[in-house]
């Protein structure tokens, strides 16, 4: 750019002294035209060198338009709008791990591995949203146990998520909570079998066992007065 401008400088003065001299006066148009190039060149370079990547890809867009074959030009206006993708996809993906749209982040997440397949910080991120899509659908599979009273399928999701991360959300107050729920059903249906089998005391014990643990659970306080032969 520095040279382009010394040539317009000259020319300039040239033109100045003698504007009929030679071809002086097409010179100068070509060497302004050629100094704006190369300004529009530094320009994209300290935007692509900044990140700054939309400033980048105007100015190389800018130069291709008025010359085509402006040297590196293609070639820097590939990698910059390339670097834009990685840029965009990136924020997008960290956007989705704070609202916790975990699919959404780690589609992005792979657009920029894809694009860059050693991007540390993008295959990082993508750990991370995977983790916490595999901890939500494990959550999402309990409650849905729980709620159908399925306690072995709900312990079994809440003991993979245990295993993964102890602290997450409340799996461990509800791991709890299952765990129970599935001792006071097995101990009903022991009680409920004793007791069409005629095994009084069995069916006693296991009552007796349900309302230690849960003095409201079902009808066994009902159920353990029958066994007892007590007056309702």
């Amino acid at each position: 750019a520095s040279e382009w401008r010394r040539a317009v400088e000259l020319l300039d003065q040239v033109v100045t002294l003698d504007p009929g001299y030679g071809d002086a006066s097409q010179l100068l148009r070509l060497a302004m035209a050629e100094q704006q190039l190369a300004d529009l060149g530094q320009q994209a370079e300290r935007a692509f060198e900044a990140g700054r990547w939309h400033e980048a890809i105007e100015a190389l867009r800018t130069i291709l338009d008025a010359r085509p074959d402006y040297p590196h030009a293609q070639a820097r206006l590939i990698e910059a709008n390339r670097q834009r993708q990685i840029s965009e996809s990136l924020a997008e993906g960290i956007q989705g791990l704070k609202t916790q749209q975990w699919l959404e982040a780690m589609v992005c997440f792979e657009e920029v591995l894809a694009l860059d397949p050693s991007h540390r910080r993008a295959q990082e991120l993508l750990d991370q949203a995977t983790s916490e899509q595999d901890l939500d659908e494990l959550y999402k599979q309990a409650q849905q146990a729980i709620r159908n009273r399925q306690w072995g399928e709900a312990e079994a999701a809440l003991q993979q998520i245990y295993s993964l991360r102890q602290d997450y959300r409340d799996a461990v107050t509800l791991l709890e909570y299952v765990r129970l729920r599935s001792q006071l059903s097995s101990l009903y249906t022991q009680g409920q079998q004793a007791r069409e089998l005629g095994r009084e005391s069995e069916a006693i014990a296991a009552f007796e066992q349900i309302m230690d643990l849960d003095p409201h659970f079902r009808d066994v306080a009902s159920q353990l007065r029958d066994e007892r032969g007590t007056p309702r």
